[in-house]
């Protein structure tokens, strides 16, 4: 029978672009689909740190990724783990590129969740 709880060694043993697992904000989520099925720049970051602990990415009271001032405007901009794109994250510049909306972004996605961190 599956565990619905999950130590971080639980989750480290899942740490590459086919088997992908994080943990955030205290649950454990199954992002091998989100990889699978999206544009692998946006979602790089993501395979960089499976296997591991990304709360530090969000904010505990809003749930979202955190914002951080722009050193230019001084306007919140979503801070990119490791400087680099995210799928679903909103850029300040104006862009030719379609913007990637979505309704619900994939941290907040609830059927990712496999379980809770201990």
């Amino acid at each position: 029978m599956l565990s619905n709880y999950f130590t971080p060694s639980d989750v480290a043993e899942h740490c590459t672009r086919t088997d992908c697992w994080v943990s955030y904000l205290g649950k454990v989520h199954d992002l091998t689909g989100v990889i699978r099925e999206n544009e692998p720049r946006l979602v790089e970051v993501l395979v960089r740190n499976a296997g591991s602990d990304i709360s530090h990415w969000f904010d505990t009271e809003t749930r979202d990724i955190k914002l951080r001032p722009d050193p230019i405007s001084g306007l919140p901009q979503p801070w990119r783990p490791d400087g680099m794109p995210l799928l679903h994250l909103w850029t300040p510049e104006p862009s030719l590129r379609p913007v990637d909306e979505v309704d619900t972004p994939w941290w907040r996605e609830t059927h990712h969740c496999v379980g809770t961190l201990t």
